[in-house]
């Protein structure tokens, strides 16, 4: 559970992962650090309750401090 102020972009703690085998990915920095080159596919969800119904939430996903993805 986290707060987000309206219209604003917040970065989301995570507190659980579910498939990590290299443990690359640290929930204390929430980032991921590759211990090898490859392709790595990452799937995201986030649940947004108490919004107007003419609002909806954003996921977005950063790479090196860049937006790569959001939907």
């Amino acid at each position: 559970t986290q707060s987000i102020p309206n219209l604003t972009i917040t970065a989301v703690n995570w507190t659980t992962e579910e498939f990590d085998t290299g443990t690359a990915f640290d929930l204390g920095t929430d980032r991921f650090t590759p211990t090898q080159a490859g392709y790595y596919i990452f799937h995201a969800a986030a649940r947004f309750d108490n919004i107007p119904d003419a609002f909806g939430g954003t996921v977005y996903i950063y790479k090196n401090g860049t937006n790569i993805a959001d939907s």
